[in-house]
């Protein structure tokens, strides 16, 4: 669903978020890409940097095992400018 909304001539942040949430919800324990991509979004031209600092927060409540270190690398490395 994240998908065919970004491929629309407007893409509506709310959808995303709703969809981003519901990926999470499904997901949010496992799977460090879809923090990761769900942040960048916030980071996009139609985000709300605002949130990102939330989401880290959730993200590091909600994955575990080594989702947790492969989440952390990238989300240094994005706030690096590295990726």
């Amino acid at each position: 669903m994240v998908q065919i909304e970004k491929q629309q001539e407007k893409p509506k942040m709310s959808h995303l978020r709703d969809y981003y949430e519901r990926a999470l919800r499904e997901f949010g324990s496992s799977s460090d890409d879809l923090w990761m991509d769900y942040i960048k979004e916030e980071l996009g031209t139609h985000g709300n940097a605002e949130n990102c600092g939330k989401l880290h927060w959730r993200a590091m409540k909600s994955l575990t095992g080594e989702s947790v270190e492969r989440f952390t690398t990238q989300y240094t490395l994005l706030q690096t400018g590295h990726i």
